[in-house]
């Protein structure tokens, strides 16, 4: 985690390409790659969202006794909250998690013409939530008080988690060099 954007930058841009689903945990690569191509969303992101929700943690992705499930009741994967995603029948199995997190994002952003980085904000936080608290002029600003501390950092933890998986452009984005929420 001390490792500098630049030394990062220069280890990740030795290696070819820019998705590497090989490093991803636990096998999920190939099928994170498929679902963030048939929605569009950079698979490196989709990676690095996963690892921000489960840490790609085999208790929290699999174990349905409910043990290791948030305090929000968010379970698997991609950290999905049963009553508001009523369509997930298995959110505990990846197959069909994976998929459904990589169409939700595309969903935000065809519905509401949000970019990307509102659209993964709105993630972690709620589409109301971002519509009617937060709103989307002030994501990603560096004012935060209408944000939970959680929130202010998700984004910028997406990007930084999606640069080891190959997503390059992370080093531009302004999150990365903001200071981070004390």
């Amino acid at each position: 985690d001390q490792m500098t954007p630049n030394i990062t930058l220069r280890v990740t841009s030795a290696l070819p390409g820019d998705y590497h689903p090989e490093i991803v945990p636990l096998g999920f690569g190939e099928l994170i790659g498929e679902s963030a191509k048939k929605y569009d969303i950079p698979a490196a992101i989709l990676a690095g969202l996963f690892e921000q929700e489960s840490g790609f943690r085999k208790e929290v992705i699999f174990d349905e006794s409910g043990k290791h499930d948030s305090p929000s009741g968010a379970k698997g994967v991609a950290q999905i909250i049963p009553e508001f995603h009523p369509t997930v029948k298995n959110p505990y199995d990846p197959n069909e998690a994976i998929p459904y997190a990589a169409s939700f994002l595309r969903r935000m952003m065809d519905s509401y013409g949000w970019p990307l980085r509102v659209a993964i904000y709105a993630y972690n936080t709620g589409e109301g939530n971002v519509l009617e608290q937060i709103g989307v002029e002030n994501l990603g600003s560096e004012s935060h008080e209408n944000f939970s501390e959680e929130n202010f950092n998700y984004y910028p933890g997406v990007i930084k988690r999606a640069a080891k998986y190959g997503h390059k452009e992370a080093f531009r984005d302004p999150s990365m060099i903001r200071p981070a929420f004390r």
